[in-house]
């Protein structure tokens, strides 16, 4: 059964004020918006207040000044000992004094990252791999967060446990700085066995070699 329908294609020309009326109606609701308040207080950011006994300060004269003593950059093998003797639990920071040279300042965060050891010879590998990063003054990174040897175990056994079910050969990649010391690489070295992982791997700087002495 069919039912006679009174509907017709609109052909005429469109009436503007509809129109005109609906853009009023969105000002005024953007106007009226702007008028809603919310109740709080206001919250300034600020920067946050350095450890005084992390503070590596590079000044204007070209000297870099680091829990009461100065350095010259030719000390710099000094200033990254006493870095190393620094707590692990002080926050390092670098500052740099208005005038002060920007490459003494790079120079300088360069001491506080991780600097690896150099070798002429390295060995690779295609297995699954997870990194731990240990920096100059002992301090353990995994998956870029600070961790003690408890966390660090529990999440390489985590790790083990999901990646060995696609491969039984697992690597344990150790970004660690040449200052740390073997004491703490072969307690790693145990952690990596008792946490079930295969392999362990040093990280290091392979530096310039000749093309024909590049490892396959």
């Amino acid at each position: 059964m069919r039912f006679p329908r009174q509907a017709k294609i609109f052909c005429g020309p469109l009436d503007p004020a509809p129109v005109a009326g609906l853009l009023m109606l969105v000002v005024l609701f953007v106007l009226l918006f702007s008028l809603v308040y919310t109740p709080g207080v206001i919250v300034e950011a600020s920067a946050a207040i350095p450890d005084p006994e992390g503070v590596i300060m590079v000044t204007r004269n070209k000297d870099v000044v680091f829990q009461g003593n100065t350095y010259k950059p030719a000390e710099f093998q000094e200033l990254r000992n006493a870095i190393a003797q620094s707590p692990a639990n002080t926050t390092l920071s670098v500052h740099r004094e208005d005038g002060a040279p920007l490459d003494l300042e790079s120079k300088v965060k360069s001491l506080i990252g991780i600097q690896l050891p150099k070798a002429d010879h390295w060995t690779s590998t295609d297995t699954p791999k997870t990194i731990v990063a240990i920096n100059l003054r002992g301090q353990m990174f995994y998956e870029s967060k600070m961790v003690d040897e408890a966390e660090l175990k529990t999440r390489l056994t985590a790790w083990q446990q999901t990646a060995s079910r696609e491969s039984a050969d697992l690597t344990l990649v150790l970004l660690a700085d040449k200052g740390v010391k073997n004491e703490m690489l072969m307690r790693l070295r145990q952690l990596a066995d008792e946490a079930h992982i295969k392999y362990v791997l040093l990280a290091v700087n392979p530096g310039p070699f000749p093309p024909s002495s590049a490892p396959r």
